[in-house]
């Protein structure tokens, strides 16, 4: 069974996940997670109950299309609570804030280099397969927003 991660925010907006959540559902998008830094520390700091983290911003990952989801966000919130957005269309990914929030979109993603040094050719994939493509095993885990469980297919956490 996977273990329930709770992370305890010093800064993150109310309801903020939940509303993401709702609507990827929405649009059709099965699976969203968190990767990056918040699962990296909360998973290496053994805080106190009391101690909360603080991040400087939230990266998402998609099963499916991380621009649709943005524009999505930004329709249904409202330009009172999506105040930046910018779209790297190549990428499929975007920066936004969230109630003044830095929050980064991703798709997941295959990365092909035909050339080394040059800028890859993507193609779109299930989840696991993009954490596969990060670079170190602790950076290959994500906490899945529909239950805020860890995923950590490679074993990350061992």
């Amino acid at each position: 069974m996977l273990k329930k991660i709770e992370i305890k925010w010093s800064n993150l907006p109310e309801n903020l996940f939940i509303d993401i959540y709702k609507i990827s559902q929405e649009i059709g998008i099965d699976t969203i997670a968190i990767v990056g830094g918040v699962v990296r520390d909360t998973l290496l700091r053994a805080f106190p109950e009391s101690e909360r983290i603080n991040p400087k911003d939230v990266d998402l990952v998609v099963e499916g299309s991380a621009t649709e989801l943005a524009l999505a966000l930004k329709k249904k919130l409202g330009k009172d609570r999506v105040m930046e957005m910018c779209i790297h269309s190549d990428y499929n990914t975007a920066e936004m804030k969230i109630d003044g929030f830095p929050v980064d979109l991703a798709s997941a993603r295959k990365e092909k280099y035909q050339i080394p040094g040059n800028n890859p050719e993507l193609s779109p994939c299930s989840l696991n397969e993009d954490l596969l493509r990060r670079d170190f095993t602790i950076n290959a885990m994500a906490i899945d927003l529909s239950n805020m469980r860890l995923l950590d297919p490679y074993g990350g956490k061992v």
